[in-house]
C-alpha cells in the first residue's frame, strides 16, 4: 500500500529469501536488508540503506517470534532462554529500532505540517488477554503496549523532537483497526499509511 502511494520502502528482516521475493514482487520502490533488530550494528546499517531511498519517514514495527509453552510442562519448567529471547526480540527489538529511527528522524527537516516522522508498534491482543503457554509473548507485547505512550510523551516533549503535536496527542492504540481510524485532519503523515485491518488480531 505504501509502495502504491508513491512512497519507497525497505523491508527489514532476518528471513533474507521471503524478504528478497516481497521486495521484487513490490517493484522497483522496494528494497530488502538483512536486519537483526536486537543488533545496534545491524539496525543502523538497514536504517543507512533506508536513507539512501530517501528521507525516513515511518518505521512499522512488526518484527516478531511466537512461543507456546506452559510454566510447568511435562519436561519440567519453562525454558528461561526461551523466554527471554522472545522478549528480546519482541521487545528489545522493538525498543532498539524506535530508539534509532526516532534519532535519524530527529535530524532531518521537518514536512511543512512540522511533522519528521511516524513510528507503528504493533503489539496484540495476547498483550492484555494472553492464553494458556502465551506467558513470553504476552509478556513482550505487553511491554511494547506498556512502553508506547512514555516513549510517545518523551518525543512530543522534546523541543524540535520527532513528532508534531498540534494541540493534541498523535498517539494512536487500537485493536481490531478499521484503516479509518488512522485519518487525521492535522496529521498528514499518518494519512499516508493505510492499514488493512479491519476484523484483525494484531
Amino acid at each position: 500500500m505504501l509502495v502504491e502511494s508513491g512512497a519507497s520502502v525497505l523491508i527489514a528482516d532476518v528471513t533474507e529469501a521471503a524478504g528478497r521475493r516481497l521486495a521484487t514482487e513490490l517493484g522497483p520502490h522496494a528494497r530488502f536488508a538483512t536486519v537483526d533488530v536486537t543488533d545496534e550494528a545491524s539496525v543502523q546499517k538497514g536504517l543507512a540503506a533506508a536513507a539512501e531511498l530517501g528521507t525516513l519517514r515511518g518505521v512499522v514495527n512488526a518484527a516478531g517470534i511466537v512461543l507456546a509453552e506452559k510454566v510447568v510442562g511435562k519436561n519440567g519448567p519453562h525454558s528461561f532462554d526461551a523466554f527471554m529471547r522472545v522478549v528480546r526480540v519482541n521487545l528489545g527489538g522493538t525498543f532498539n529500532m524506535i530508539r534509532l529511527a526516532a534519532t535519524l528522524m530527529s535530524t532531518t527537516e521537518p514536512e511543512a505540517s512540522g511533522e519528521r516522522g511516524v513510528i507503528i508498534n504493533t503489539a496484540s491482543v495476547a498483550a492484555f488477554d494472553g492464553q494458556i503457554g502465551q506467558a513470553a509473548y504476552s509478556a513482550s507485547k505487553g511491554g511494547v503496549a506498556g512502553m508506547t505512550l512514555p516513549l510517545i510523551t518523551k518525543m512530543l516533549m522534546d523541543d524540535g523532537g520527532v513528532y508534531y503535536t498540534y494541540d493534541g496527542w498523535n498517539v494512536i492504540q487500537c485493536m481490531n483497526c478499521d484503516p479509518a481510524q488512522f485519518y487525521s485532519d492535522v496529521n498528514p503523515l499518518l494519512n499516508g499509511i493505510s492499514l488493512a485491518a479491519e476484523g484483525n488480531v494484531w
